[in-house]
């Protein structure tokens, strides 16, 4: 399965990210570069250090992606370093 992934932000995990899509591309289809500035303004909230789009055709694909076993392996070790809230929802 490949998943197209589309980046919002800059820095060290951005750049992170950026080389997994270009090692791995049978996996990974980086779609989309929302944004890359490094100097944001923060409005509102708190401050992620990055944040990341994943595409998937449907929301069955999400989900079942979400629970892959591929997934699972690399979920466990993004656990053990980072902190991280994720959220499947529909798009438009």
């Amino acid at each position: 399965m490949t998943i197209n992934i589309g980046m919002i932000g800059a820095g060290w995990r951005a750049e992170f990210f950026l080389r997994i899509a270009k090692a791995l591309p049978e996996q990974f289809n980086l779609r989309r570069v929302l944004v890359r500035n490094p100097e944001i303004e923060q409005r509102e909230g708190e401050a992620r250090g990055i944040s990341v789009v994943v595409e998937f055709d449907d929301i069955a694909t999400a989900r079942a992606f979400y629970e892959s076993p591929d997934y699972t392996a690399a979920r466990e070790l993004r656990e053990s370093c980072s902190e991280t809230d994720l959220l499947i929802a529909e798009g438009v």
